[in-house]
């Protein structure tokens, strides 16, 4: 039993508050690490579009297979979680170095990205016949 403060009139933390003041504690330093290890793999890394080849319609998770370019003009192909059922491109995050360490825009927990068409191309756009 731990305690704090002088005399009798300390408080005392018990075996059961300790380990949930440690519990709390380590779910943070995970968050926290998730965040930073979220933020070092953006700064690293390239951004690039990828086609759809096919989506799996999953259980509890949706999922979809893409294909993008890296920095060489090599096709690489993955399976990822997707972010929305409308998308038909996703953005890819990669690493420059090793192209097959990549994640879709979806996959991040902390950050979120979209992709939208400018204000000003919007008469050209709507010219053209494409929707916003």
């Amino acid at each position: 039993m731990l305690t704090h403060g002088t005399g009798e009139a300390g408080s005392q933390i018990g075996g059961l508050e300790a380990e949930i003041i440690c519990l709390c504690g380590f779910m943070v330093l995970l968050t926290r690490l998730r965040w930073f290890t979220e933020r070092r793999f953006l700064r690293l890394s390239r951004i690039t579009f990828a086609s759809i080849l096919g989506t799996d319609p999953g259980f509890l998770r949706q999922g979809l297979a893409y294909q993008f370019f890296d920095l060489q003009g090599e096709r690489r192909g993955v399976n990822g979680p997707r972010s929305a059922p409308n998308d038909n491109a996703v953005l890819v995050f990669y690493l420059p170095c090793n192209p097959d360490v990549n994640a879709v825009h979806g996959a991040f927990a902390f950050h979120s990205f979209s992709v939208r068409l400018l204000s000003g191309r919007r008469k050209i756009a709507a010219a053209a016949g494409v929707e916003d």
